[in-house]
Parts: structure tokens; C-alpha cells; sequence
């Protein structure tokens, strides 16, 4: 009951989706260069 009551708040749950889709960006980021050191970097 109390996650409900956290994804009912737009602002707190529009935060962490900000947080998650940052990470998200990160982790891809990091995999990317890892992955493919040998193309061109932007």
C-alpha cells in the first residue's frame, strides 16, 4: 500500500523516472564506449 501512495505523487514518481532514465543513460554510456573503443567519439 504505501508504493501505491509513492506512484499516486506525480513529482516522486516523475523524479525517479528522471533518476532511472539518467542511470539508464549512464549504463548504455559506459557499455557503449566499452564495447566500441574504436569509433569516433562525439
Amino acid at each position: 500500500m504505501r508504493a501505491l501512495r509513492f506512484f499516486r505523487c506525480r513529482s516522486c514518481s516523475m523524479r525517479l523516472l528522471v533518476l532511472l532514465l539518467m542511470v539508464l543513460a549512464f549504463i548504455v554510456y559506459c557499455f557503449y564506449y566499452s564495447v566500441a573503443p574504436a569509433y569516433p567519439k562525439p
